[in-house]
C-alpha cells in the first residue's frame, strides 16, 4: 500500500473511487494528450483511485473506460485554451465561479485565478497535502 493509498483509507475510508483506474499505458497516452508527465504522487493517485470524492469533493481523474476523454485531460486542455501559462500544469480540481487547481510534474499544487492574464499562484503544498486539506474541509 503506497503513503497515498494509506492516508486515504486512513483518513477518509468511505471516498468515492473509479471502479476503472487507468493503467499505466493510458496514463503515459494521457501525459501524451496534455505535453508532460505526471509526478510521482498524482501518477500514484491515478492508478490507485483513478479519481477520488468525498462529501461534496470530488477530485479530477482519469478512468480506464474514458481514457483521454477523463475529466483531468479534457479540462486541462480547455483551460490552456483561455489561461495562458499552463503548459506545465494538469487540472485536479474545479472550486467553481473559474477558479481551478492544477498540479505540476513534481506534484506541486497551484491555484488559477480567474483572470486569464494571472499566472497560476503556489499553494506551497503537494498534491497529497491538497487533497488532506480538500477532504478535511468537505
Amino acid at each position: 500500500m503506497n503513503a497515498l493509498e494509506e492516508l486515504i483509507k486512513n483518513q477518509f475510508g468511505d471516498a468515492d473511487v473509479s471502479p476503472n483506474p487507468p493503467t499505466k499505458q493510458t496514463i503515459e497516452l494521457a501525459e501524451e494528450a496534455v505535453g508532460f508527465r505526471f509526478g510521482t504522487i498524482l501518477k500514484s493517485y491515478l492508478t490507485t483511485f483513478g479519481y477520488l470524492g468525498y462529501g461534496a469533493v470530488e477530485l479530477f481523474g482519469i478512468n480506464e473506460v474514458q481514457k483521454c476523454q477523463s475529466d483531468m485531460v479534457k479540462t486541462t486542455l480547455n483551460i490552456r485554451e483561455y489561461h495562458k501559462g499552463c503548459e506545465g500544469y494538469v487540472v485536479v480540481d474545479n472550486l467553481g465561479d473559474g477558479q481551478y487547481i492544477l498540479c505540476d510534474q513534481k506534484d506541486m499544487v497551484y491555484e488559477l485565478p480567474e483572470d486569464d492574464n494571472t499566472p497560476p499562484v503556489a499553494m506551497n503544498m503537494n498534491f497529497m497535502q491538497y487533497v488532506v486539506k480538500r477532504f478535511s474541509e468537505a
